[in-house]
This record gives C-alpha cells, structure tokens and sequence, in this order.
C-alpha cells in the first residue's frame, strides 16, 4: 500500500553535491529534474543552496533529513548563484 500524501517523505527532484567555496562547507545542486520542486522553485545547475526553510544545512546529508522532514508540505529554499 502506498502511504498518504501526509506521510511521504518530502521530495525536492534534485541531484546534489558537498562542495567546499571559499573554504566553506556548501551544497551544490549538480543536477534539477524535470517537472520536480526543484525545477518549479526555479533551481539551476551550479546553485548553492544556503537555506531551506528554517535550516541552513552545510551539508548533503543535512540537506537530506531537511527535506524528508517537510512530508507533503511546502518549505523555502534559498540559493545563491555559483561563484
């Protein structure tokens, strides 16, 4: 059986990398799919993610957990361009 959609594991529909700029710890997104909340959050190849909602995950893993957290709701995602 599939699980309600108030119990989904949250999805953001992008494939992402640790990456270290300007001798910090920072999340790259190497990859945005199509038609997914990435690419709807307008998203891009080369972003760094700096928050998503109230979090401001330094790492793949955390950036994970983050998202997963969320289930079926909405949830800001920040990014600045890459450097």
């Amino acid at each position: 059986f599939a699980e309600p959609p108030e119990k989904r594991p949250g999805y953001l529909g992008a494939q992402l990398e640790d990456a270290t700029v300007d001798g910090s710890a920072r999340i790259r997104v190497a990859r945005v799919v199509e038609d997914s909340p990435a690419a709807a959050a307008g998203l891009r190849e080369g972003d760094l993610v700096v928050r998503f909602g109230d979090a401001e995950p330094s790492t793949v893993a955390a950036l994970v957990a983050a998202v997963r957290s969320t289930a079926s709701a909405a949830a800001a995602v920040r990014v600045s361009p890459p450097a």
